[in-house]
């Protein structure tokens, strides 16, 4: 019985895809539209694109091993299962994202699709309480593995051991970001930032004025991206809701780059960042982000010691290889199962 994994575009955990393909698991890319930053009219689009697009790969699908299926794009195929259409012994739902409180409704109400056969891979471990009370999926159906850095394998080793600090603060991302208060925060300071994100992120902002010494991007490219985070001083991670897992892969780009890693004290990020070690939780980012910065601006030794230690925890706990020996368990478990 084959595996697969699918992809609603090419570009969608490419990384970690590469790695499933070396697992003997087929690839099923649906060709959708390959927006990097999706509002959610597009992303109804896009799923709904992919089902019809699915429904011609159908053949395939009918006695399928195990499938992996990305964020919630999973419940597009468990309909299509309960339909009849498509048959599997397990699925994986791998990088499930419930950020927002007003969702925990819908998302209730779709995880009634699930049979006991389908699952969750999960980025922090409090996910596994939150959606047991919440969703009532069962917490063996739960499964944590660490968002490991699958984008590690096509990494310069050369260029990933060079370490540079410009004169700038990073911030990135989209998923649950409060961008407002930082930019506040950064107006009774002389340090720059830079706000790489999307553009449904500055509709957020409204007609804010920047500072001087704030500027935003947007939509980049995944390189582009990386270059500008490479070469920061730190990172800050500025989240608004202590609710499911985000600002994790940001967090991991920053920590393999050795950088100092300023986050809102949340749930999802507190297994990412050691406290006053390798960067700085905060509960409040208008209110306490200024002082953390003045001390990193008054030290740069301190800045450069952060950077290592991030990097050490990274190496420790988050690297390709540990992640895969991890997600590696979860599908042993799997075939175990399939055996008895």
């Amino acid at each position: 019985m084959p595996n697969f994994v699918i992809q609603v575009h090419p570009e969608e955990y490419h990384d970690f895809v590469s790695y499933l393909t070396g697992l003997e698991f087929q690839r099923i890319v649906l060709r959708t539209p390959a927006w990097r930053f999706k509002t959610a009219p597009r992303l109804i689009w896009q799923y709904v694109f992919g089902a019809c697009q699915l429904l011609g790969r159908m053949q395939s699908l009918r006695n399928a091993r195990t499938l992996v299926v990305f964020s919630h794009f999973a419940f597009v195929v468990k309909a299509m299962a309960r339909l009849g259409l498509v048959r599997y012994r397990k699925l994986f739902c791998f990088g499930f994202f419930l950020h927002d409180q007003r969702w925990m409704g819908i998302f209730r109400w779709l995880a009634k699709l699930d049979r006991a056969s389908d699952h969750y891979i999960i980025f922090s471990e409090p996910e596994a309480e939150l959606y047991e009370s919440e969703l009532g999926i069962g917490r063996e159906r739960l499964h944590f593995v660490p968002l490991g850095d699958w984008a590690e394998a096509r990494q310069d080793p050369l260029v990933d051991h060079i370490t540079e600090y410009g004169d700038y603060y990073f911030a990135g991302g989209r998923s649950n970001r409060d961008y407002l208060p930082l930019i506040e925060a950064f107006r009774s300071l002389p340090a720059r930032l830079l706000i790489v994100c999307s553009e449904s992120n500055v509709e957020e902002l409204g007609s804010v004025e920047l500072p001087a010494n704030v500027e935003i991007l947007c939509d980049l490219a995944a390189n582009e991206f990386d270059l500008y985070l490479r070469r920061c001083k730190a990172g800050i991670i500025p989240l608004k809701n202590d609710l499911g897992s985000s600002g994790q892969s940001v967090a991991l780009a920053l920590m393999r780059s050795a950088k100092c890693v300023i986050a809102t004290d949340v749930a999802g990020v507190r297994d990412y960042v050691e406290d006053g070690v390798s960067g700085f939780l905060v509960q409040d980012i208008q209110a306490h982000a200024p002082a953390v910065i003045r001390q990193l601006e008054s030290d740069s030794d301190r800045v450069e010691a952060m950077g290592r230690a991030s990097r050490v925890l990274y190496e420790q706990h988050f690297s390709k290889n540990i992640a895969a020996a991890a997600f590696e368990l979860v599908l042993s478990a799997d075939r175990n199962d399939s055996a008895a």
